[in-house]
């Protein structure tokens, strides 16, 4: 349904809200697994439509061990990415992202937007900056000294070059200064020490994300300091939670193990509030577990469209003349970009997948997957 979704709407981002970390890792291979379908058949790059994934912090922010370095990589990426697409949403050609997340994820607050836009700065050869002032304005963002990067979140600085290991970047950079000047910017092999690709311009995100809220609870900052997920994503954003009741479940379950009042964290009626508040387009994929206080817990208008059954087994919709057309598979502005080879995806959207069951809507939309094979 989401890459559906995503195909047919390509300028609405798309989230995902899975109940824990192995639902969010099927999901995320699921929804790649379809978008590649959706770019190869238009001729797209499927790298364009890649989702993204948001995970949740393994360790909680009272405990003495930092989340993992790839946790923190992902969470930014997912974040700036945002941002960035939020800046170039008037470009007809920019793709919405599709991102993928966890109940915990969502409870999780992050930076908030304007934070994390004052915490990047753009770099390009032929800037003029004191190489020092930079490695200050690192170490502000989290950056973490050392003799040799190794490591993301690193930082290295040697007579006129230095090296940053980029937490949202696959390789360390190094940056080249004549004096005050940057005359080069490439990236490079920590292992080898050999260069791999050159650059005109870089961008550098924070080193950290946990350790700078830390600080802003420190220096007992604002509360707008801090945000969540649903603060980078724009009204009309389509959210689809797969299976509410587990969602909730594991919410609670998960609010157990957090202190009372910790600052880090939202309740499962603050993400409620969030999520059905905000001018989102909510879309439960069970039926008998709709979102609490939703009154259409299946995010779809009142008008429904007919079906009729077709030689594969899939029921079809139906125009308003009684006719099988493809374009009806969904109502408003999205039909307009319905192929014909939609069909199956489109209709057969809730599927079988590693034991999870088939989804149905029920009437008047039908769903016959009579011999489907597992998805």
């Amino acid at each position: 349904m989401a890459a559906q979704r995503a195909a047919l709407l390509p300028h609405q981002p798309v989230l995902i809200i899975a109940d824990g970390l192995k639902t969010q890792e099927v999901l995320q291979q699921d929804a790649e697994t379809w978008l590649q379908w959706a770019g190869t058949r238009d001729e797209k790059p499927s790298t364009a439509r890649r989702p993204l994934f948001y995970p949740a912090w393994e360790h909680l922010p009272h405990e003495d061990k930092l989340p993992h370095a790839d946790i923190i990589t992902e969470r930014l990426d997912t974040l700036c990415q945002l941002l960035s697409w939020r800046d170039s949403e008037s470009e007809p050609t920019s793709l919405a992202p599709v991102v993928v997340t966890s109940i915990q994820a969502l409870m999780q607050r992050t930076l908030a937007p304007e934070v994390l836009t004052a915490s990047m700065k753009s770099i390009r050869v032929g800037d003029q900056m004191d190489p020092l002032d930079l490695v200050e304005w690192l170490e502000e963002q989290a950056y973490e000294p050392e003799a040799k990067v190794t490591q993301k979140g690193e930082i290295s600085l040697r007579g006129g070059i230095l090296d940053v290991f980029v937490m949202t970047h696959p390789w360390p950079m190094r940056i080249e200064f004549f004096g005050d000047e940057i005359t080069s910017i490439r990236s490079f092999d920590p292992n080898t020490q050999k260069s791999r690709e050159t650059m005109e311009h870089l961008t550098l995100s924070p080193g950290g994300e946990l350790g700078l809220l830390k600080k802003a609870v420190e220096a007992n900052c604002d509360s707008m300091a801090f945000a969540s997920l649903f603060d980078f994503l724009p009204a009309g954003t389509c959210l689809v939670w797969c299976d509410p009741g587990s969602i909730q479940e594991s919410a609670e379950d998960y609010l157990i193990e957090v202190p009372e009042e910790d600052p880090y964290y939202l309740d499962w009626d603050q993400v409620l509030q969030k999520a059905l508040g905000s001018s989102f387009d909510n879309h439960s994929l069970e039926p008998t577990s709709p979102l609490p206080g939703d009154p259409h817990p299946l995010g779809f208008s009142e008008e429904r469209v007919g079906a009729c059954s077709t030689p594969d087994g899939i029921h079809e919709p139906l125009s308003s003349d009684g006719h099988y057309s493809p374009r009806n598979a969904c109502h408003g502005s999205a039909a307009e970009g319905l192929h014909a080879t939609d069909a199956p995806m489109a209709q057969a959207g809730f599927y079988r997948r590693r034991g999870m069951p088939s989804r149905s809507r029920g009437p008047p939309l039908q769903r016959n997957l009579g011999g489907a094979s597992p998805g």
